[in-house]
């Protein structure tokens, strides 16, 4: 290739390099976090990621820290080494007071409310450990409570509205 056009093809190639900021390509630096609500900075003890097994199954859930108005869960439950459903959480601080949704969905995402409906509870206690949510806006009732007995034990717990409980998750910290 002669020198003149080999010249050309360096400076098409280069010049895309030398129009770029200083710093481009370089990873760009994460925005701060939201300072959390009041009422949400109580529950920052839920964030992390939690697993337990139950029957042979294994079961996942993650919060995020709180942030602004809200805070962000999965789950995840396994049978058999393959997904077989998954849950999407959040916690909002509204103006009726602090609100957890559940949406439930089937190994393929297919969700198991309508799109418009949440399994809806609502903050009724919480301490620097505890944190119970009773459901509301349904004919079912009954509560969802969150302990935390130490810094890598979380349990969830599904009581009857008269406090009985139907189901327990001693989940153990598997990450921050």
């Amino acid at each position: 290739m002669p020198n003149k056009i080999r010249g050309c093809v360096t400076v098409l190639i280069l010049s895309p390099l030398l129009l770029m900021p200083a710093g481009a390509g370089e990873s760009a630096s994460v925005p701060a976090a939201a300072p959390p609500s009041s009422k949400l900075a109580s529950l920052a003890w839920l964030a992390g990621s939690w697993r337990t097994e139950s029957g042979g199954d294994q079961l996942d859930e993650m919060w995020s820290a709180p942030s602004a108005d809200s805070m962000f869960g999965s789950f995840r439950w396994m049978k058999g080494g393959k997904a077989w459903m998954f849950e999407m959480l959040t916690i909002m601080d509204e103006a009726d007071g602090v609100v957890l949704r559940i949406k439930h969905f089937d190994h393929k995402g297919v969700g198991w409310e309508e799109k418009d409906q949440a399994v809806t509870f609502k903050l009724v206690h919480h301490d620097a450990q505890t944190a119970e949510f009773e459901r509301f806006r349904s004919d079912k009732t009954g509560k969802l409570v969150y302990r935390k007995p130490s810094a890598d034990e979380l349990i969830a717990e599904f009581r009857t509205s008269e406090g009985q409980t139907e189901k327990e998750f001693r989940f153990r910290r598997v990450g921050p």
